[in-house]
C-alpha cells in the first residue's frame, strides 16, 4: 500500500485513464449480467457472466480506509485501526424498490453528514454505495458498522467488516464520487489516535486517511498453491463427484448449497474436506480438485479451510462419507428416475423464495415455510375472477387449485391455517356482510309465504364451510357465477370432509374434482319452486390436509381416472435441526405486509400473459417428456401434463403478485414446486398408477377381421379352416361357409372342387 495524502492525488487515481477504461468494461459486464438474469438465462451462463464481472472489477484501483498498513506497507496482517471506517452497502437488483433505494440513499446519507462524521460517499461499480465515516474510538470495527447502519437505515455488507477489506473504486465524476470531505486529508489526521476499546488501549500512529494498494501480496510459503476445483472431471468408483457433493448437501446440509447469506461457506468447506480426504489420498491438492468455491468464497480462505482439514489426524472412511456412498450406490442400482423421484426425501428448495411468499410464510418455523407457501396458492387463486391464462396446450383457462397436504399426525399440517385466514380476510369480511343480508331475507321471506321478495342478485359468498350440503354448494356456485365468475374456496381440516359436497358420498367426489379443474358445468335441476336449481362452471379451490394412511385409503381410487393428477399434493420438509414448532404472532404488521399482493390479485382482469412463464412451462414439459422416455416411466408421463399446468398457474399467480414482473426467484421456485408435487404423487401413488397402467397394457383386445381379406381367390376347405384358425375364429366352419355362399361372397367350382371368391357383390 501507499498513502494518499491529498484530495487531488485521490481523485487523480480514481480518474486515471486505466481505471476509467476498466470501470466502463466492468459496468458493461455487470449490466449484461443483470439483463441476462432478468431474461431468465440459465444458472451456468449467469455464473460465467458473474465471474467475468468479478475478474474485471478486481483490476480497478483499490482503497482501504479502516486500517494502517504494517511497517513493510503490506495490508495483510495489519491490526492497526485508522480514524476512519469503510462501509459497504449493497441492494438487490431484483428488488422492485431497487431504483428507489438507489436514488434516496445518497440524499439521506449526505443529509446526516455531520451526525455521521461522513468522509466519503461513492457509488460502487455494481449495486450499492461505499461510505467512509469517522470512527467512534470506544467501539470495535463491527460495532462502528452497526452504529452507522442503524443511523442511516441501510444494512451493511457483513462480509466486508474486516479492517483490511479493500474497496474497488469508481471515478471522480459527480455521478460516482458523491461526497468527499477535506478532513480525510487534513494535517490533524496524521496525529496519533488513542483507541479505547472495552478491554484494550492502543495508540494508533496515523499517517493518512486512505491507502491505495499497489502490489499483490506474496503467497505464504507454508501453503500449497491453489488448484482450481472441477468436481465434474473426477469420480470415485464410477460415481461423479458432482453427484457425491449433491448427495452430501442433501443429507447433511438441508438440501442447500452453502452461501454467503448463511455464513456457512467456511464451515462447509472444512467439513467437506475432512470427510472427502479419505477417498482423495489425504492429498490437499486432490481435495481442492473436488471442493467447490461456493458463492464467491475467497480463494485464500477456501484453501486454508482445506489445508486445516487435511492436517487433522488421519482416520479411515468417515460416517458421512460412508452414508453418502451407500445412498448413491443404492440409487444407482435402482431403476433410474428423474428429479430424485426415487429418493426417500422430498426435493428441497435451495433457492430464495419470491418476496410475496417469504412474507406470507414469515410466521412459520423454517421447516414449515415451504408448506405454508405451497398451501397458500388455492386461497390466493380465489382472489382472481374474470382472469384467464393461456396454457401451453393452447387452451385459455382459469386457475383451479385443489391442494392436499399429506403428512403424519402432529407434524405441522395446520401451519397454513392462519396465513390462509389472513389472505382471505377481505373475502371473509365481504362474506360475513352478505351472509347477514341472506339471513335477513330469509326471515322476511319464509318458505311457506305465498308472496316473497326477489332474492338479491348481487349477493354472493366465496369462503364456504366444508360441511355444507350439496344443494348449498350449488347455490354458492350459482351466486358467484352471477357476480363476476368468482370461485369459491373451502378450507378443510381433513380431506374426507369433501364428501359432504356430493350427493352420493365418495362416488361423486371425483366428479367434482375433475369438473372443478376443467371448469366444466355443474349443478342440479329440480322441479320444485323452492328447490335449488341451476348449472354453472364449477369454480372451486380448496386446501385440505390428511395423513399418509388416510390419503392412500381415500385417494388411491382417484388414480386411474385422472382425479389425483388434477390435485396439487404437498408435504412437509424434514425437520433436520429438530426445530421447535413455534409460530410468530399474527400482527397487523404481518397483514399489512401481504395486503399489497392480495390487492394486485383482486385488481387483475382479463387474459394475462407472461412470455417467461409460458417458456418455463414449455421447458418443464419437454424435460418431463425426455425423462419419461429415458426411464420408460408411464406414471411420470401420465402425471406430467397436469402437474406442469398447476406449476404454470402458480407461476402466473406469483407474476401477478410481483406487479407482473418476472424474476429468477419465481422461475426457480416454480420448478421446485413442480418437482415436489410430482415427488409426492410418485411417493404415495406411483406404484398404484404403474400397476394400473400395466394392467391396461396387458388387456387382450378383440378386433373382428374379415376372412375374405386373407383368403386366396381360389381355396379349398382345408385352407379355409387354417385361415379361421389364424384369425382365432371359433364355431362350425361349415356354417361359416354356408353364410358366405348365401351372401354371394363365394361360389363352389364342382370341377376343381375349390371355392372361388365372387368377383362382385350380387
Amino acid at each position: 500500500m501507499v498513502p494518499v495524502t491529498t484530495s487531488a492525488e485521490y481523485k487523480a487515481l480514481r480518474n486515471s485513464e486505466r481505471n476509467l477504461a476498466v470501470l466502463d468494461e466492468a459496468r458493461e459486464k455487470y449490466n449484461n449480467y443483470c439483463s441476462q438474469a432478468s431474461e431468465g438465462a440459465n444458472d451456468q451462463s449467469l455464473k460465467q457472466l458473474k465471474e467475468e464481472f468479478d475478474h474485471k472489477k478486481s483490476n480497478l484501483v483499490q482503497f482501504n480506509y479502516s486500517c494502517i498498513p504494517n511497517a513493510d506497507m503490506l495490508l495483510k496482517g495489519s491490526t492497526q485501526l485508522s480514524p476512519w471506517v469503510g462501509m459497504d452497502v449493497d441492494f438487490d437488483h431484483n428488488d422492485p424498490l431497487f431504483e428507489q433505494k438507489m436514488a434516496e440513499t445518497p440524499q439521506r446519507i449526505i443529509s446526516m453528514a455531520d451526525q455521521l462524521g461522513l468522509g466519503m460517499l461513492e457509488r460502487s461499480v455494481s449495486k450499492g454505495y461505499h461510505i467512509v465515516f469517522r470512527r467512534h474510538l470506544d467501539l470495535s470495527q463491527e460495532d462502528n458498522l452497526k452504529w452507522a447502519s442503524e443511523l442511516i437505515g441501510c444494512q451493511y455488507d457483513s462480509g466486508a467488516k474486516d479492517i483490511t477489506r479493500v474497496f474497488y473504486t469508481t471515478s471522480s465524476s459527480d455521478e460516482d464520487l458523491l461526497y468527499l470531505s477535506d478532513e480525510m486529508f487534513a494535517e490533524d489526521a496524521n496525529k496519533p489516535v488513542e483507541v479505547k476499546l472495552a478491554q484494550t488501549s492502543m495508540t494508533v500512529p496515523v499517517s493518512s486517511a486512505g491507502y491505495v494498494t499497489t502490489t499483490t501480496e506474496a503467497k505464504p510459503v507454508n501453503l500449497p498453491p491453489i488448484v482450481k476445483p472441477d468436481p465434474s472431471a473426477h469420480s470415485y468408483q464410477g460415481i461423479p463427484f458432482t453427484d457425491i457433493i449433491a448427495k452430501y448437501n442433501e443429507l447433511f446440509n438441508g438440501g442447500k448449497e452453502p452461501c454467503y447469506d448463511d455464513h456457512n461457506r467456511d464451515t462447509w468447506t472444512y467439513e467437506w474436506a475432512h470427510n472427502v480426504r479419505c477417498i482423495r489420498d489425504f492429498d490437499v491438492q486432490l481435495v481442492m480438485e473436488v471442493t467447490p468455491m461456493y458463492d464467491g468464497f475467497p480463494e485464500d480462505e477456501w484453501r486454508k479451510c482445506i489445508v486445516s482439514a487435511c492436517n487433522e489426524t488421519r482416520k479411515g472412511m468417515t460416517y458421512r462419507t460412508r452414508k453418502v456412498l451407500e445412498a448413491l450406490k443404492k440409487e444407482h442400482s435402482a431403476p433410474s428416475m428423474p428429479w430424485q423421484m426415487t429418493s426417500s426425501r422430498p426435493p428441497m428448495l435451495t433457492s430464495r423464495m419470491p418476496e410475496s411468499l417469504r412474507k406470507i410464510s414469515a410466521l412459520a418455523p423454517d421447516f414449515l415455510k415451504t408448506t405454508v407457501s405451497e398451501g397458500s396458492f388455492a386461497a390466493l387463486a380465489t382472489h382472481l375472477h374474470e382472469v384467464t391464462f393461456s396454457n401451453i396446450d393452447g387452451k385459455v383457462c382459469e386457475p383451479a387449485l385443489m391442494q392436499i397436504i399429506i403428512s403424519r399426525q402432529s407434524s405441522g399440517k395446520g401451519c397454513v391455517d392462519t396465513p390462509i385466514q389472513c389472505i382471505n380476510e377481505d373475502l371473509l369480511r365481504h362474506d360475513s356482510a352478505d351472509r347477514l343480508r341472506e339471513d335477513e331475507w330469509k326471515q322476511k321471506n319464509p318458505t311457506a309465504s305465498t308472496k316473497r321478495d326477489k332474492f338479491p342478485e348481487d349477493l354472493y359468498v366465496q369462503t364456504c364451510q366444508s360441511d355444507m350440503t350439496h344443494a348449498g354448494f350449488v347455490k354458492r356456485l350459482m351466486q358467484c357465477h352471477r357476480n363476476g365468475g368468482r370461485p369459491i374456496f373451502i378450507h378443510m381440516v381433513e380431506l374426507d370432509e369433501i364428501t359432504a359436497l356430493s350427493t352420493n358420498g365418495k362416488k361423486d367426489v371425483t366428479r367434482i374434482v375433475r369438473k372443478a379443474f376443467d371448469r366444466s358445468t355443474y349443478g342440479q335441476e329440480r322441479a320444485g319452486s323452492d328447490s335449488i336449481s341451476g348449472v354453472a362452471p364449477l369454480r372451486l379451490n380448496f386446501t385440505a390436509a390428511t395423513t399418509p394412511t388416510r390419503a392412500i385409503s381415500m385417494c388411491q381410487p382417484w388414480v386411474p381416472d385422472g382425479t389425483l393428477s388434477r390435485c396439487n399434493l404437498i408435504t412437509i420438509d424434514p425437520n433436520e435441526g429438530e426445530e421447535k414448532m413455534r409460530y410468530k404472532p399474527c400482527t397487523q404488521r404481518y397483514k399489512d405486509s401481504i395486503k399489497i399482493y392480495i390487492d394486485r390479485l383482486n385488481d387483475a382482469s382479463g387474459l394475462i400473459y407472461s412470455k417467461k412463464a409460458y417458456q418455463l412451462a414449455e421447458r418443464l414439459r419437454d424435460q418431463l417428456d425426455d425423462m419419461s422416455a429415458g426411464t420408460d416411466s408411464d406414471s411420470i408421463k401420465t402425471f406430467a401434463p397436469r402437474a406442469v399446468t398447476i406449476a404454470y398457474w402458480k407461476a402466473m399467480i406469483l407474476y401477478i403478485m410481483a406487479g407482473q414482473k418476472w424474476s429468477k426467484e419465481i422461475e426457480a421456485y416454480v420448478e421446485w414446486s413442480l418437482k415436489r408435487d410430482l415427488w409426492v404423487k410418485m411417493h404415495f401413488f406411483g406404484k398404484k398408477l404403474e400397476d394400473d397402467l400395466e394392467k391396461e397394457n396387458s388387456i387382450e383386445t378383440y378386433h373382428p377381421k374379415n376372412i375374405m381379406e386373407v383368403l386366396h381367390d381360389n381355396f379349398n376347405e382345408d385352407e379355409f379352416i387354417q385361415a379361421r384358425q389364424r384369425l382365432g375364429l371359433k364355431g362350425d366352419y361349415k356354417e361359416h361357409l354356408k353364410k358366405l355362399r348365401q351372401r354371394h361372397k363365394i361360389d363352389y367350382d364342382d370341377t376343381t372342387k375349390m371355392y372361388v371368391k365372387a368377383t362382385q357383390d350380387n
